[in-house]
């Protein structure tokens, strides 16, 4: 409950035991649910009209990226769905932080919008001790989050092999890179910036006029941590083969 006070609305999903009114599908069979009361005027409107819950996965295809703009879900879901409501760019540009509870404190599933700093400030973080392979969210599987074109994660500029690729720069390149197309997530290093453009201008490096993405490291403290899990995810999906013995519980 303290996190609620402090933290709703706003990008922290909860995972809490589901009650039965809730029906599996929305759980995959899970005996849990993900919580989260969002910030957002349009969709906070759109529950009061309701007056219900609602069930909202996100608007992206599974392990792609996920979209901040509208026209990113219009380009990625084509035909398929017959509205799409448009309440502007995404105020943070990367998912909420996923937590659970346990005896000895909480546990983040997925790093996200709120980082592990500021809610450590209120609560006690606890290490991962489950199984290796257990996956209670499909964030916490092994590759997620992904480009279609292989991504590597490089240092720096140098590090570019390829001139027919795309390079993700966290703040402004020294000097010039060798990759065909470059986008700057904040020129002056601010992490809160780099992550409102993560996904957005990753998509958009996402070429089909190249062959790999470059991106660049980002310091892994406050939200650049949760900026450089999604990078590491994407990293390996095309290293990695399918998973098909996720342990969930």
């Amino acid at each position: 409950r303290r996190l609620m006070k402090i933290f709703w609305p706003g990008p922290l999903t909860m995972i809490l035991r589901k009650k039965a009114s809730i029906p599996d599908i929305v759980t995959a069979g899970l005996p849990t649910v993900g919580i989260r009361v969002p910030s957002h005027p349009v969709a906070l409107s759109l529950i009061r009209a309701l007056q219900k819950p609602i069930a909202a996965p996100s608007a992206n295809v599974f392990g792609y990226m996920s979209p901040t703009r509208v026209r990113h879900v219009a380009k990625s879901f084509a035909d398929r769905v017959p509205l799409v409501l448009d309440g502007g760019d995404s105020a943070y540009g990367i998912e909420s932080t996923i937590v659970s509870f346990r005896q000895q404190g909480v546990f983040i599933h997925r790093h996200g919008a709120i980082s592990i700093e500021e809610l450590s400030e209120h609560v006690r973080i606890v290490e991962d001790e489950r199984a290796p392979g257990t996956c209670e969210t499909p964030g916490e599987l092994p590759f997620h989050y992904a480009p279609m074109k292989p991504l590597r994660l490089v240092n720096g500029p140098a590090d570019v092999r390829q001139q027919a690729s795309s390079y993700l720069a966290f703040r402004d390149p020294p000097g010039p890179v060798k990759s065909k197309y470059v986008r700057v997530l904040s020129p002056s290093g601010d992490l809160r910036e780099a992550a409102s453009n993560f996904f957005s201008f990753l998509i958009e490096l996402d070429r089909d006029d190249v062959d790999i993405i470059y991106a660049e490291k980002l310091p892994e403290t406050g939200i650049g941590r949760a900026v450089m899990e999604r990078l590491k995810k994407a990293s390996r999906r095309h290293c990695l083969q399918p998973v098909d013995n996720l342990n969930y519980p």
